[in-house]
């Protein structure tokens, strides 16, 4: 996914918002966590084909001194570079992160806003490399890396499966390239072929009775009003209705007026009340029609 476009921004600001908001709903600032789509823990950005420059005002931001104002983001990206132990020295850092170092994973925001040792759950990652990494990383036993698709891990005795007895709020997030009503289970697209899968597997998550969240991102989504949107509104609508959940629906632009999108499920109404990650669209961007 570290295509260093405003998709980046726009999955790792909910993802942060959203486990700051469950950990706050235990009294021990716990989160379970099922992380389909791993990635090394820090990675080069690819590309730097920004849309609206989301990402890299928050990178500037983080860069600098600390504000009492600022975006939980933020805050995360600052304090995952301060945990690595050969963090550039502060006059370099802007410089490194132009060049497309030192971006961390989802993983490594959540263990710098929550913390290694509140966190358990399960990462999966197909890439042999980066799953040695994340091993490396994540050595307690806690949370669970498997070097496996998490189409596999999602069934039941997998890492990415509900605990018969989860006992803290829950954060589910996956970020397939794209969405797709038909192709190969086997790729990193997200299927209407995939639905049985992800019912069955998030089902017992939203039966728990914990609070929770699942995260679905897909990128360069067509433009507006095209097939491809619609359907994966489709699919969100189809697994809230299955799941009982809230939906939350929010968009960037990406290139050539496609845009990255981020479809939400919450476990509850209060749960959703008010959750408005900064700089992203809400909403699905439809055009009002007569």
């Amino acid at each position: 996914m570290a295509k260093g476009n405003d998709g980046n921004y726009l999955q790792h600001c909910v993802e942060v918002e959203a486990a700051v908001r469950l950990a706050q709903a235990d009294r021990c600032g716990r989160l379970h966590v099922a992380l389909t789509h791993g990635m090394g823990p820090f990675e080069k950005l690819e590309e730097t084909n920004v849309q609206q420059n989301l990402l890299y005002d928050a990178l500037d931001e983080a860069s600098g001194e600390p504000k009492c104002t600022e975006r939980e983001i933020v805050k995360a990206y600052r304090a995952s570079w301060n945990s690595q132990a050969c963090r550039p020295d502060i006059e370099n850092l802007l410089h490194e992160l132009k060049a497309g170092k030192h971006y961390p994973n989802t993983a490594e925001l959540l263990r710098a806003v929550i913390g290694a040792n509140r966190l358990s759950g399960g990462i999966t990652e197909v890439n042999q490399i980066k799953y040695e990494n994340l091993k490396k990383k994540w050595p307690d036993p806690k949370v669970n890396v498997a070097h496996s698709s998490w189409r596999k891990e999602l069934e039941a005795g997998g890492v990415l499966h509900c605990p018969d007895s989860l006992n803290a709020p829950w954060l589910f997030s996956m970020d397939p390239m794209r969405y797709s009503e038909g192709g190969r289970q086997d790729d990193d697209r997200l299927h209407r072929s995939d639905f049985s899968l992800l019912d069955n597997g998030l089902s017992p998550y939203f039966s728990s009775g914990q609070p929770g969240i699942a995260c679905l991102f897909v990128y360069g989504m067509g433009r507006q009003n095209e097939d491809p949107q619609s359907q994966f509104w489709a699919f969100m609508d189809d697994l809230a209705q299955r799941m009982d959940a809230v939906t939350g629906s929010y968009w960037v632009l990406h290139n050539g007026g496609n845009r990255n999108l981020a479809g939400l499920l919450f476990s509850d109404q209060e749960l959703a009340w008010g959750f408005a990650p900064p700089r992203i669209k809400p909403g699905r961007g439809r055009k009002r029609t007569a």
